[in-house]
């Protein structure tokens, strides 16, 4: 199961939706939104493992930006929804004036299916290094993050990876163009662009492999034209 909270922001946002938010939850009363779903413990240091919270953004109608929260599994569902009204109250407290939103629940779903299709992953930290450098091509390694991710996520809806799914994976191609952003320690987090990934999988709702899945990064993205469908071997 997962819930989805959206904001409309007018124009494009001044930083990213997670710092964005951050910013302006306040230190007390009644307006406080729990650390956990920044991925952080009461005593201000980062939790471990992967955060069931994920931040995103994208294009809204006209000169609309979508803010997306999302959660994962029942407990963060249950978190998330008694604090939508706080994140729409600072959102618009912020912006200067009453901004839209809405919410959507769903089911992530993940299973084998008879003949794959190529779904697109984008940006998808795949590496974490001391000093900024480009991202392993190899397929291998980058299939390996994506099976984990995935299992990762089954863990977080309360069920193991479904059976079949390593092999249902066919194909992976990492785009040439790499990225590179700063995560905490003074690492440096970095991935291919975008990975086309062929694979016999039905994918339902948000999916995202690689670290900093919180930050909207690895999200999977469903096929979105004809010939991105192929006809199994």
């Amino acid at each position: 199961m997962y819930f989805a909270h959206t904001v409309l922001w007018p124009g494009k946002p001044p930083a990213a939706y997670r710092r964005i938010l951050a910013s302006l939850v306040p230190d007390e009363g009644e307006f406080q939104i729990p650390q956990a779903i920044f991925h952080y413990g009461p005593d201000g240091k980062p939790l471990q493992g992967l955060s069931p919270f994920r931040f995103s953004s994208k294009p809204g109608d006209g000169d609309q930006t979508q803010l997306v929260l999302s959660a994962i599994g029942p407990q963060a569902v249950a978190m998330l929804r008694r604090e939508t009204w706080k994140i729409t109250h600072l959102l618009s407290e912020s912006k200067g004036q009453p901004l839209a939103d809405r919410t959507h629940t769903g089911y992530c779903e993940l299973r084998v299916a008879p003949r794959p299709v190529t779904f697109r992953v984008n940006h998808m930290i795949a590496e974490r290094h001391q000093r900024e450098r480009g991202a392993s091509s190899d397929p291998e390694v980058i299939r390996r993050k994506i099976l984990a991710g995935l299992e990762a996520q089954c863990a977080l809806l309360g069920r193991p990876l479904p059976e079949g799914i390593e092999e249902a994976i066919y194909d992976i191609r990492p785009s040439e163009k790499t990225f590179a952003t700063p995560i905490a320690g003074g690492m440096v987090g970095v991935g291919p662009n975008e990975i086309e990934m062929d694979a016999a999988l039905e994918i339902k709702g948000p999916w995202h492999v690689g670290s900093l899945a919180a930050r909207g990064f690895g999200r999977i993205l469903q096929p979105r034209r004809a010939q991105d469908r192929k006809v199994a071997a």
